[in-house]
């Protein structure tokens, strides 16, 4: 899978950055992330819609694919997003263990 995306990921944002912004967005909005949260957002894919939630939470941002947590990575760190940390270590996270008050996977196609 992760050869997939290692081809997509340079690609990625033309083909899916304005065409699911809606949809990323509405779904960071009906988050509604609170200060001081711990969220968990599984498939951050370029970081797309990891650089919409509020500063005062805590973002573990995971994907299966190392090209495109790269890609996040770098988007966050050039945003000054430091509340969200792009993680490849998503074998070790128990997603329901309690340590995440919220879990957001952001949509695959956009909503009007």
């Amino acid at each position: 899978m992760d050869t997939i995306y290692s081809d997509l990921a340079p690609l990625y944002d033309v083909i899916y950055g304005a065409l699911l912004h809606h949809g990323r967005r509405a779904a960071i909005d009906r988050l509604a992330a609170k200060w001081g949260e711990s969220i968990l957002e599984i498939g951050v894919g370029t970081g797309l819609s990891a650089v919409h939630y509020p500063a005062g939470c805590s973002v573990t941002a995971i994907d299966l694919s190392a090209h495109m947590l790269r890609r996040a990575q770098t988007r966050l760190t050039r945003r000054g997003c430091r509340h969200v940390r792009a993680s490849p270590e998503w074998t070790g996270i128990s997603i329901w263990s309690g340590s995440f008050e919220r879990r957001a996977s952001p949509p695959c196609r956009s909503s009007p």
